[in-house]
């Protein structure tokens, strides 16, 4: 599980300096905008919420996984 902890810690660190970077005003929910603890705790949700993402399509969406299986059955389409 430690390429899960340097995909969050990256995706983290990206979100930090985001929205400091680009000046977007979309990024504003999703990356740092000043350093109060909200902030931050905001950044480590989305950072973990991406994670879990990259992960659900690494690992648990392969064809012959049981769990891609599962997924695609329950799926509205």
């Amino acid at each position: 599980m430690l390429w899960k902890a340097l995909v969050f810690l990256g995706i983290y660190a990206v979100l930090h300096f985001l929205y400091e970077a680009t000046g977007f005003k979309i990024l504003m929910p999703f990356s740092g905008v000043d350093e109060s603890v909200f902030e931050h705790l905001k950044l480590g949700f989305w950072a973990y919420f991406f994670t879990n993402i990259v992960e659900y399509f690494i690992i648990f969406c392969k064809e012959d996984s049981i769990f891609c299986k599962m997924e695609s059955s329950v799926r509205w389409r």
